[in-house]
């Protein structure tokens, strides 16, 4: 049976529309040219019956479609089904919209009530009025949704223009989805949605939620308000069940009379859709060939798979964050929002190899979908705890949905037995859960190929028998299973003996890393552009480098892993605390540690206050301290909570708080002993208790114990935590006496002096290459210099602790001076709006004296033991590259000192700046860092590592004045800091053009990145 739609869009019937009239059976006469049957008509217009709220025009335009359908029926002798949906131009904004445009907010969201909704759509009172005498048998679900059904096709009306304002603009309007799930649906009727605005007019997580619905419900959806006749098909779900929107012409224009265009669309229930567009030319409507289908476009298959879909709350929950996550520019944030897909490592398995044959042993995660052939049907991923397991498991389980392989996805836990009978009345629940109740045998009778079992949270230590027969039968059911699994102590020895089993000698194992510099900075990325239609795209991106830096500092120091979850945690609190301005500026590493902890106390912890639990443990950790432990047997742990809430007069129950501490991530519990969870819990904790202790008396002899072992990482930690938590000038005192005693013996650095190992590489020598490519290749090369900067700092100490015994104690020396320089820095940033100007400067003189001392010690180390270093990298190479040539060794041998130089001098300016670097401490920065060129250079440095604007004139100048006569030392580092801050921070064009030039620096494709070497 067949249905012919004439879809007319963006009629806007004005005072000066009076010609349509005279068109209306023009449109009639091409709309029935071709050679048709017809068993129903339909006339449908998808918004903007009048033009800007003019309600007065409504009975001209109903009088319009009246005259279309009554041709209709006089040509063919059918009684056409009118069927409307409502524009903005429908909208009557002519009174005070002042209180309207206060609820519209309240009205964009799923939680709004009825009686917003139905406030804010008073506007559309007129075209209701003239909607209900066009058309029969509507039925009005709500103020959004509205039905309408004949036996060919049913109507899904989308009310759009409820959120139109006067001056709407691209990505503010909302639409819920309608409930149809419940709704009963004719044998062989085909669903038609209409909406006046397209997906881009709605806010973005709205039109992809939207855009997920339609396409599992909706044959054809039909569209306008652009103006623009276009027709597309897109597979959202899965092969074969595919939806076709139509956005119709404007049939007329205000401006262009001539400019009239409407389609037609033939549908046939059983054979398919043909669409004809028509133009207005030459007094009548012609055909528009380049808008006209050549041929019938096919239905969806019948073989059952159309009816499976994602139930709407099944696809909200699918896209929940699954955290307390909040944005001020976004109430509700999506898992698509904030998600990064993470990389993956193939774990070795039993008989010592990587499992998958000799591919890469490192993936991105998004490849198990795009090249989900290529993996062997049962995969295993391990992860730590929060590594990001489950909204993995949620985003696969989504890409699969949509590339045409259906997914179930399972918690472990909630399956109480492996066996059969279990796992039936499971899977019936799950594929109620997902797809709905009457989808359980179309789901069952799938094609195992067609079908993919995601399994969270599987536990290994739990495998019997029931769970080998269990998995083998879940595994011929689906032609695809993937388990996810904690990692824990032990877990290798359960994974071997489940590897045993011929059922899963093939499977391939993963383990989820931990977010790197490339992963971290995307993910600030999307956080700082949630919300932000309109976004400046280069500060965007500066903003994000900056905090990336901050946050890479922070949690590249190894106290917590670095899971995108604890990195969302700190975006989070930064905004809600202070912008995220004020956390780059201050580089407040203190402050986004303590963000994790308020974050998991406010959340997980009921049983006590957090100001109660701040200081409850506080006192925990300070006994501790007392103990010389890094944990406590549980029954003194019990003796020591009886103690503190007799001290306090608490009443709170210790296996309540125990337990929810624990559950925080705060606290474990091993069963015999209780420890903090992370390192930096016990860091940050012992520092507030310290900074609780009011005499200085006390407090001194602890503070001189840590800032006598500050090269530890406790101590320093501590230390770090202290200058967050409170400003005590002693404490500054303490750290500058340690600074100016270190390294006595060496003078600061100079890096334009005469360095007897480096002359003969003069500056006309000295090269950079700036790597064109991908934003992640960029990264990833930026990350190259500190990596090498490590590198050959634990070179310097192997060779002293191998060769070099009398330089042994200050190679040992340079990571105490390190620590200092961090917590002095911590203290010079955290607290710059409270420091005098000369104590200010105090700070970061020392700071920059310390730094250029050690480097002094690093160079002079390297002029004078350059044949020890040579023989170490000699031993080294060999090792490497047992097969180099003679030729490639001495070339390799003729630069490695001057790079290994270089090297060193970088590494430890970046230790500099980051100290010293934030923009609020530049006239400090100015008055410190004058006088020498080294002092010059390193001013430099740190305005290219930290501060917004690139000091072009500043380069240009210092190129004149000091780098034009040095020699290779200061030219080769300052082009490697400029192609550092080429690759973290956008600039414009001519900019980079100038610098590159000036710097003899070369831009490169990645593609030849094999051949780069640094030197």
């Amino acid at each position: 049976m067949r249905a012919l739609i004439i879809h007319l869009s963006d009629i806007h019937f004005d005072s000066g529309s009076q010609h349509l009239l005279g068109r209306a059976e023009k449109i009639v006469e091409a709309a029935f040219s071709a050679i048709e049957t017809h068993d129903e008509v339909h006339i449908v217009a998808t918004g903007d019956l009048i033009n800007r709220g003019d309600v007065k025009q409504f009975p001209k335009a109903e009088e319009f479609i009246k005259a279309i359908a009554s041709y209709v029926e006089r040509k063919r002798g059918i009684k056409p089904t009118v069927v409307v949906s409502p524009g903005n131009h429908d909208c009557d904004f002519s009174g005070d919209q002042s209180i309207r445009n206060l609820l519209l907010k309240a009205a964009s969201t799923s939680d709004a009530t009825d009686e917003v909704v139905s406030q804010i759509g008073s506007v559309l009172r007129s075209y209701h009025e003239t909607e209900s005498k066009l058309t029969e048998n509507l039925i009005r679900l709500n103020s959004w949704h509205s039905i309408l059904s004949t036996d060919l096709v049913r109507y899904v009306i989308l009310n759009s223009a409820v959120t139109s304002s006067a001056s709407e603009k691209q990505g503010q309007l909302f639409m819920p989805l309608p409930g149809l799930d419940e709704l009963p649906q004719t044998e062989g009727q085909r669903t038609v949605y209409l909406m006046h605005h397209p997906y881009n007019w709605l806010q973005q997580d709205n039109a992809r939620q939207l855009a997920q619905h339609a396409a599992s419900h909706a044959d054809l959806f039909l569209m306008g308000h652009e103006h623009m006749a276009w027709a597309f098909g897109t597979k959202e779900l899965y092969d074969g069940a595919a939806i076709t929107y139509f956005k119709a012409h404007v049939l007329n224009d205000a401006g262009d009379t001539e400019n009239s265009a409407f389609q037609t669309i033939t549908l046939d229930t059983e054979q398919g859709f043909f669409a004809r567009s028509f133009r207005w030319s030459g007094g009548r409507f012609e055909l528009w060939e380049e808008k006209t289908s050549k041929e019938f476009h096919g239905w969806p298959s019948q073989d059952g798979s159309r009816k499976l879909c994602f139930l709407d709350e099944y696809y909200r929950d699918l896209n929940s964050v699954g955290a307390n996550f909040t944005h001020r520019r976004k109430s509700q944030l999506t898992l698509p929002d904030i998600f990064v897909w993470p990389s993956l490592r193939r774990a070795v398995t039993t008989n010592g190899m990587q499992n998958g044959g000799g591919e890469q042993s490192e993936i991105g995660s998004e490849a198990l979908l795009s090249s989900h052939e290529d993996f062997s049907d049962f995969i295993v991923i391990r992860g730590g705890e929060q590594s990001g397991k489950t909204a993995l498991s949620k985003m696969l389980a989504a890409g699969f949905s949509r590339k045409g392989i259906h997914p179930l996805l399972l918690t472990a836990n909630n399956v109480s037995s492996w066996r059969e009978k279990s796992l039936n009345e499971r899977l019936d629940l799950a594929i109620s859960v997902t797809y709905g109740r009457s989808s359980r045998d179309d789901y069952r009778q799938l094609a195992s190929s067609r079908k993919v079992l995601v399994i969270d949270d599987f536990d290994l230590s739990q495998v019997t028998k029931g769970y080998f027969e269990g998995l083998r039968a879940l595994r011929a059911h689906f032609g695809r299973v993937i388990l996810f699994l904690d990692s824990y102590p032990g877990l290798e020895v359960a994974l071997n003996e489940f590897l045993r089993d011929e059922a899963f000698v093939d499977a391939e194992i993963f383990d989820i890393l931990d977010a790197g510099p490339g992963s971290r900075l995307n993910l600030i990325e999307k956080w700082i552009g949630i919300g932000n239609p309109d976004p400046d795209r280069d500060e965007q991106k500066i903003m994000a480098a900056r905090l990336s830096k901050v946050v890479d500092e922070t949690l590249g120091r190894n106290l917590i892993p670095t899971y995108p979850v604890f990195i969302l945690i700190v975006l989070q609190r930064a905004e809600l605390a202070q912008d995220l301005d004020t956390v780059v500026k201050s580089g407040s590493q203190g402050f986004l540690y303590e963000s994790l902890i308020i974050q998991a106390l406010s959340t997980k912890v009921k049983a006590a206050s957090l100001v109660t639990c701040l200081s409850y443990l506080s006192q925990y950790a300070h006994e501790l301290m007392v103990l010389g432990s890094d944990s406590m047997p549980q029954a003194q742990f019990e003796a020591f909570h009886v103690g503190h809430c007799s001290r306090y007069a608490l009443d709170i129950p210790i296996a309540r708080l125990q337990e929810q501490l624990v559950d925080a991530g705060i606290l474990e519990d091993s069963g015999s002993a209780v420890s903090f969870k992370y390192p930096f819990h016990g860091y940050y904790f012992t520092a507030r208790a310290l900074s609780q202790i009011e005499s200085w008396m006390i407090l001194e002899p602890e503070v001189d114990r840590l800032v006598s072992s500050i090269h530890t990482e406790r101590n320093a930690n501590i230390l770090l935590f202290l200058a967050h938590i409170k400003r005590n000038v002693l404490i500054a005192e303490k750290l500058i006496s340690k600074a100016q005693d270190m390294f006595a013996g060496h003078s600061q650095a100079d890096l334009f002096g005469s360095h007897e190992l480096l002359d003969r590489f003069d500056s006309t020598t000295v090269r950079a290459i700036l790597r064109e490519g991908s934003r992640e290749d960029q990264l990833a090369e930026n990350q190259k210099d500190l990596l090498a900067a490590e590198t050959s700092q634990r070179e310097l100490t192997a060779v002293a602790e191998a060769r070099l015994k009398e330089r042994l104690n200050d190679a040992l020396s340079m990571n105490a001076a390190f620590k200092t320089l961090q917590v002095l820095g911590q203290i010079l940033r955290n607290h710059a709006g409270e420091i005098e100007r000369t104590e200010k400067m105090r700070i970061a003189s020392t700071c920059s004296e310390l730094g250029l001392k050690v480097l002094d010690f690093m160079l002079s180390t390297v002029a004078a033991h350059g044949h020890e270093l040579l023989e170490f990298r000699a031993a080294q190479l060999r090792a490497e590259r047992p097969k180099m040539d003679s030729n490639e060794f001495s070339e390799e041998m003729e630069k490695y000192l001057p790079s290994f130089a270089s090297t060193l001098c970088m590494g430890t300016m970046i230790k500099i700046a980051n100290a010293i670097g934030a923009e609020d401490l530049s006239p400090i920065l100015e008055e410190s860092l004058r006088g020498s060129p080294t002092n010059r250079f390193l001013r430099l440095v740190t305005q290219l590592e930290h501060f917004s604007d690139f000091p072009r004139k500043s380069l240009m100048d210092f190129h004149e004045d000091e780098l034009v006569k040095s020699g290779f030392l200061p030219n080769n580092v300052l082009r490697r800091f400029i192609v550092r801050r080429l690759y973290l921070f956008p600039a414009r064009e001519e900019l980079k053009r100038d610098v590159l030039e000036k710097f003899k620096i070369k831009a490169l494709p990645f593609k030849f990145l094999g051949q780069h070497k640094i030197g």
